[in-house]
């Protein structure tokens, strides 16, 4: 997220430039830079996942190796997507660093992974990339039928098999709303809405960076626009013997 903000910003920086001088170029500038940049971002999280969890013996499931990385990958390009967006909206590089910082913080408070939020400050956790990320990987790993072993079991499982719910982890999540692994509860295993909410954070962000893109070239089109107060019509032609533009 660091990173992208000042090469961000010093993309932002060069493309007014070629804005200015072209304006029919906003397009490719800015989806030529979506699908570089954050389709190359987008490799590293699969590439992790893929040899460092089975190797690791973290996971027994290819399926849920993909699901993970996906997950991770995703992520990886809200936060980038988030930091070019302070990059291209601010006006300095150190102010889009300070802002990230902030945001940054703040998204992996509200995540739940950490604490507790107040009834206040609950819908913040609804804008952090994060969150959706850590549900979404908590629920391709766990499953409402998942056991563990306990001393006094469940007579469903066996004699010393409890459900993985009444695990205290699980129920510290669902204290700071997550819920996973409920019994007997199958929507507590969809992660439809995790990647829904990750595309739309995504999709968002890079929206925001298309309209500052469309703002700029509009502003540039409108300076290079001739005036002509009191005229009906106004064209761009020679200069009369004089030294001064005609118009008509």
């Amino acid at each position: 997220m660091y990173p992208a903000v000042g090469f961000s910003h010093n993309w932002f920086s060069l493309s007014q430039v070629e804005l200015k001088r072209r304006p029919s170029s906003l397009g490719p500038i800015v989806l030529g830079r979506l699908l570089v940049v954050l389709g190359l971002e987008s490799l590293w999280p699969m590439v992790y996942v893929l040899v460092c969890y089975p190797f690791a013996g973290v996971f027994g499931s290819i399926k849920i190796v993909i699901l993970v990385g996906l997950f991770l990958l995703l992520n990886n390009l809200c936060y980038i997507s988030l930091g070019s967006v302070l990059g291209v909206y601010s006006k300095r590089v150190p102010q889009g660093m300070i802002a990230s910082t902030i945001f940054s913080q703040t998204s992996l408070v509200a995540a739940g992974f950490y604490t507790t939020l107040p009834p206040a400050l609950d819908w913040i956790r609804y804008i952090s990339p994060f969150y959706w990320t850590f549900r979404g990987i908590l629920k391709s790993c766990f499953k409402w039928n998942d056991t563990l072993e306990c001393i006094k079991g469940s007579s469903e499982v066996g004699a010393n098999q409890c459900f993985l719910e009444y695990h205290p982890a699980i129920d510290q999540y669902k204290e700071r709303g997550l819920h996973v692994a409920t019994y007997n509860d199958s929507s507590s295993d969809s992660i439809s809405l995790e990647f829904v909410a990750l595309v739309l954070l995504l999709t968002i962000l890079n929206f925001l960076i298309y309209a500052k893109a469309w703002v700029t070239c509009k502003r540039f089109e409108s300076n290079l626009t001739p005036r002509c107060p009191g005229a009906k019509t106004c064209f761009a032609s020679p200069q009369d013997g004089h030294g001064h533009a005609t118009s008509q």
